[in-house]
């Protein structure tokens, strides 16, 4: 069962992502339509890889496991190969690998520029 604190993160942080998504989905379409598929498998794998890490570590955490190495990196062996085989799969038909890959890290992208953000809101970004 995942926690509604949980919950809540994973919901507010892939909101910010559609944003960024959405500004760069609209780059894409006036710059070249035909990589528009690319960039959308690709985020949608970003996104599964999102959801997955943070729900795997959520159920460490909450189930209080005691090998949480070992666990923690079979999930990330299984999302690393998840990945691995769809993305394999969607260049051999065809779809641009960087648009690909682009689209793979607007996640990352996001959750990095959402994190700056908070920390300007909150007055913490500069302090050491």
């Amino acid at each position: 069962m995942v926690d509604d604190f949980i919950f809540s993160f994973i919901l507010k942080k892939l909101k910010f992502s559609f944003n960024i998504f959405f500004i760069l989905m609209l780059l894409i379409f006036i710059l070249n339509r035909n990589y528009l598929l690319s960039y959308f498998l690709g985020y949608l794998i970003g996104v599964f890889n999102f959801v997955v890490l943070s729900l795997g570590t959520n159920y460490i955490i909450s189930k209080g496991i005691k090998h949480s190495k070992i666990i923690q990196f079979i999930f990330f062996t299984m999302r690393i190969i998840f990945i691995a085989l769809i993305l394999a799969s969607a260049v051999k038909d065809g779809y641009n690998v960087f648009i690909l890959f682009i689209g793979f890290l607007t996640i990352n992208i996001s959750l990095k520029i959402g994190s700056l953000i908070d920390c300007r809101r909150e007055g913490q970004y500069g302090k050491e």
